[in-house]
C-alpha cells in the first residue's frame, strides 16, 4: 500500500474534478482532490462581510465492487458562481443562505455576483465549510 499525489499548477478552470476521480476508482483506487482557486476571491469567510477565498472545489472517491463509486465532488461555496450566472439570466433568486451583497448583507438577488462591485458567496456549513474553503 502506498500513497500518491499530484499537484497541478498555474491551470484554469479544469471543469469537474469528479471526472479525474472516477476515474481513479475505476482503477480501485481511493483518491482525494483539492483545488485552490485563484484569481478574483468569491467566497467570503464565516461571519465575513466581503470575498476572501476562491470556492476552492474539494473531491473524494471510494471504488465499491458494484461498480458504483461513493463520489463526493462539490464547491466550499454554498452555491457554485455558476448556478448564480444562470439565476441571473432566468430573472430569478436563488435560494436564502448563499449570498451576501457588498454591504455584507444576506440576499437572494444573483445580480450581486454578476453586477460590480460584487457580492459574496457564501460556504456550505458555515464554518464548516470555511476550515475547508480554507485549507
Amino acid at each position: 500500500h502506498g500513497i500518491a499525489a499530484v499537484a497541478l499548477h498555474n491551470s484554469h478552470h479544469i471543469g469537474r474534478i469528479g471526472y479525474w476521480a472516477e476515474q481513479c476508482a475505476a482503477a480501485g483506487f481511493v483518491s482525494i482532490h483539492f483545488v485552490s482557486v485563484v484569481g478574483i476571491p468569491m467566497v467570503a469567510p464565516f461571519h465575513g462581510r466581503d470575498s476572501r477565498f476562491g470556492t476552492n472545489p474539494f473531491c473524494v472517491v471510494f471504488p465499491r465492487k458494484d461498480n458504483f463509486p461513493l463520489l463526493l465532488d462539490y464547491a466550499t461555496s454554498a452555491i457554485a458562481f455558476g448556478k448564480t450566472r444562470v439565476a441571473w439570466h432566468k430573472g430569478v433568486p436563488v435560494p436564502p443562505g448563499c449570498l451576501i451583497d457588498v454591504n455584507g448583507m444576506p440576499t437572494t438577488n444573483p445580480a450581486v455576483m454578476q453586477e460590480s462591485p460584487l457580492g459574496s458567496l457564501l460556504t456550505f456549513a458555515e464554518h464548516k465549510g470555511y476550515a475547508l474553503a480554507a485549507m
